[in-house]
C-alpha cells in the first residue's frame, strides 16, 4: 500500500508477508499523514523499510506490533525514515533484521523520532541493532531497548542506538549497556526481566527493575491503555516506585504490569500455607503488604479488616 500527498488512518489491521522490492514491504508514506492504530507489520519484506518507508511525512504509531521484518539490501528492517516525523506509543518491535543500518529504525535528513512505552528487543542490524540515527532527533521516553546487535557498533549500548552524529535525548528508559554519556533522567541498565522473551512474550515479570519506573508526565493526553488494551497506568506495591510523576506511575515499554491476587495468598508466593498468617497478621495490624495487599482481602469485600479472618482460615485448611 503507497500513500501519496494524502491522508490515510488504519485500524486493526495486519499486514504480513508483503513483498516491496522499492521503498517498504508494506505500506509507503510520500508526503502524506498516516496513522496506524492496533495493527501488526509481521514478516514483510522491503528494500529499505521492512515493512513502512516514508519520506516527508508523517507517521503517527499506537499500539502496534513489528515483529519480523527485513529491509534487504538497505536500512530500517521495520522503519526506514526520510525527512520523517514518527510519533510512536506503545509500539513494539522484535526480531526485525536489517542488511544495512537500523535493525528495527533507521532515521535520516532531518527527521525527528519519538519513542513512548516502547519495547525494542531482539532486532539486527549492521550499525545501530535498535536504531540509527543520522541528521535528526531521537527521544526515547519510558522505552526498553534490550538485546539489538549489529556487527559494526563499539558498545553494547551503541548496539541499542547508534547516532551517527547529535544526542538523543534518552529518559526513564532502560537501554542494555547504557553508560550515562548522553544524560538524561531516569535511565537503567538493569535486565527488564521480561516475562518469556524466548517464546515472544515481552511483558515484565514480577520484579522488574522496569515496573514503576517511567515517566507519566510524557504519556500522551488520551493514552490510558498499553499495547495489550489493558491499562496503563497500574501500581504494583511489591515494587518501590522510581519514575516520574503522580502515582501510579507508568512501566517502562508497551506492556503495564497488571494486578495480580490470588485471596489469601498474602505472601504471593503461589500458594496457600503458613507462610501467610504473619503478613496477614501485618496487614490487619497497619503495616505495608510484602506484595499485594489484595491478597488479604479475603472475603473480598475491598478493605483488609477482622471480617477476612474466617474467611482466610477456611482458605488455609480447605474448608
Amino acid at each position: 500500500m503507497r500513500a501519496d500527498s494524502s491522508q490515510l488512518d488504519v485500524r486493526a489491521s495486519n499486514f504480513r508477508t508483503n513483498l516491496a522490492t522499492f521503498g517498504g514491504g508494506a505500506l509507503a508514506a510520500w508526503g502524506s499523514d498516516l496513522a496506524l492504530t492496533d495493527c501488526v507489520l509481521e514478516d514483510n519484506l522491503g528494500a529499505w523499510g521492512g515493512a513502512i518507508a516514508c519520506n516527508g511525512a508523517l507517521l503517527t504509531l499506537e499500539r502496534i506490533d513489528f515483529p519480523a521484518n527485513r529491509a534487504t539490501p538497505y536500512n530500517g528492517g521495520a522503519l526506514d525514515c526520510w525527512s520523517t516525523t514518527v510519533d510512536a506509543v506503545n509500539a513494539g518491535f522484535a526480531g526485525n533484521v536489517a542488511d544495512g543500518l537500523g535493525g528495527a529504525v533507521w532515521m535520516l535528513t532531518n527527521s525527528s523520532v519519538n519513542l513512548i512505552n516502547c519495547t525494542l528487543h531482539g532486532n539486527n542490524g549492521q550499525t545501530g541493532g535498535g536504531l540509527a540515527c543520522l541528521d535528526s532527533t531521537l527521544g526515547v521516553v519510558s522505552a526498553i531497548l534490550w538485546a539489538n546487535r549489529d556487527t559494526a557498533s563499539g558498545t553494547v549500548q551503541a548496539q541499542q542506538i547508534a547516532m551517527l552524529n547529535g544526542t538523543p535525548q534518552v529518559s526513564y528508559s532502560c537501554v542494555e549497556g547504557w553508560d550515562g554519556a548522553w544524560g538524561g533522567a531516569g535511565n537503567i541498565a538493569s535486565d527488564p526481566l521480561f516475562a518469556d522473551a524466548a517464546h515472544g512474550s515481552l511483558r515484565l515479570a514480577a520484579g522488574s527493575p522496569c515496573i514503576d519506573a517511567g515517566d507519566s508526565l510524557s504519556v500522551p493526553a488520551g493514552v490510558v491503555v498499553d499495547r495489550d488494551g489493558a491499562a496503563r497506568m497500574v501500581d504494583d506495591p511489591a515494587v518501590a516506585d522510581s519514575g516520574r510523576g503522580p502515582v501510579p506511575i507508568v512501566d517502562m515499554g508497551a506492556y503495564e504490569r497488571q494486578a495480580t491476587c490470588q485471596p489469601c495468598d498474602v505472601d504471593c508466593d503461589g500458594s496457600v500455607n503458613g507462610f501467610d498468617i504473619q503478613p496477614l497478621v501485618a496487614l490487619l495490624s497497619g503495616q505495608s503488604s510484602p506484595c499485594s495487599p489484595c491478597a488479604g482481602d479475603a472475603n473480598g469485600d475491598g478493605s483488609v479488616n477482622g471480617f477476612d479472618i474466617q474467611t482466610f482460615v477456611e482458605c488455609l485448611t480447605g474448608g
